[in-house]
C-alpha cells in the first residue's frame, strides 16, 4: 500500500530528465548527432577520401668546407684561368701542370684528381663537379693529346693520370735530350729576363722527369752562358761568401741590364 501511495502521490518529485533518458533504449547521453542512424531510407555520405603523403624531399648534397658547388663551376670559362695549351712537343707541362693545380685548389675540388674517391661516384653532386674538371682538362691540352687520353667513361682522376703517364714515360731517355738542349742553350741576344725564362723552362722539365736540378748548379750554368755584355758581372756574383741564389743573381743582372740602358 505505501509503494502504491508513492507512485500515486502528486507531491513525490518529479524524475529527472536523465533517468528518463535511460530508460529510452534509442537516446543515451553519450550519443551524439553524429552516432545516431540514419533515417529510413538515407544513405550514408561517403567519407572525403584523405590525401597520400607527399613523398620525403631528397637530401640536399653536403659539400666539405671550401667546395664550390657544380652549378658555380659550370660558369667558368676554365681558359681565362689556364691561358696555356698542354703540347707534347711545346716543353710546357710544368706551366700548364701548375696552372691546372692551382684553379682545382681555388676551388677546393683537387681531390678529384689525385684522391680516387670511388664510394662517392653514386652522389649526383660529386659527379657534375666530376665532369666539370674533365672539361677544363679536355679543353686545356692540344687535340693530339686529347685523342691520345680521351676514353668513354673519363673521370678526373683517371685522365690525370692518363696525362701524367705521356709525359713520364720513357723518363730517362728523354731526360737526356732534355739535358743536352739545356746545356746548349746562351743568352745570345735574349734579354736577362727571357734568358732567365728560357733555362726555367728545361730545369722544369727536367724536375718533372725526377732530374731536378740544384740552385748552385743552375746558377753555374746561367753565368756559362752570358753574354758577353755582362761577362764582367761573373767574378763580382763567384766572389761572394756565400755564393748568392740563383734569384739575387738574376736580380744583380736585371739591375746591370737597366744601367746599360
Amino acid at each position: 500500500m505505501v509503494s502504491g501511495a508513492e507512485e500515486n502521490n502528486p507531491f513525490a518529485p518529479a524524475q529527472p530528465p536523465s533517468a528518463a533518458m535511460d530508460t529510452n533504449p534509442l537516446a543515451s547521453p553519450n550519443s551524439s548527432d553524429d552516432d545516431a542512424p540514419p533515417p529510413a531510407g538515407v544513405l550514408h555520405a561517403a567519407a572525403p577520401a584523405s590525401a597520400p603523403p607527399a613523398p620525403p624531399a631528397p637530401p640536399a648534397p653536403v659539400l666539405a668546407p671550401g667546395v664550390f658547388p657544380s652549378s658555380v663551376l659550370q660558369t667558368i670559362d676554365i681558359r681565362h684561368h689556364v691561358p696555356i695549351t698542354l703540347d707534347l712537343h711545346a716543353g710546357n707541362c710544368a706551366q700548364w701542370r701548375r696552372f691546372f693545380f692551382t684553379i682545382v685548389g681555388m676551388f677546393g675540388v683537387r681531390d678529384h684528381l689525385v684522391a680516387p674517391a670511388a664510394p662517392r661516384r653514386r652522389d649526383p653532386e660529386w659527379v657534375m663537379v666530376d665532369h666539370c674538371i674533365v672539361h677544363w682538362l679536355y679543353a686545356t691540352i692540344s687535340p693530339e693529346l686529347l685523342d691520345a687520353v680521351m676514353q668513354p667513361d673519363d673521370t678526373a682522376d683517371i685522365l690525370w693520370g692518363a696525362i701524367e703517364e705521356i709525359f713520364r714515360a720513357n723518363q730517362l731517355s728523354r731526360a737526356v735530350y732534355i739535358d743536352a738542349e739545356y746545356h746548349a742553350v746562351v743568352q745570345g741576344d735574349l734579354t736577362v729576363m727571357q734568358y732567365f725564362a728560357r733555362l726555367k723552362t728545361f730545369t722544369d722539365q727536367l724536375r718533372d722527369l725526377g732530374q731536378s736540378v740544384g740552385d748552385t748548379q743552375q746558377l753555374f750554368h746561367m753565368l756559362r752562358g752570358l753574354g758577353r755584355q755582362y761577362h764582367g758581372a761573373v767574378p763580382h756574383l763567384t766572389a761572394r761568401n756565400p755564393l748568392p741564389t740563383l734569384l739575387q743573381a738574376r736580380s744583380f743582372l736585371l739591375l746591370e741590364e737597366h744601367r746599360a740602358e
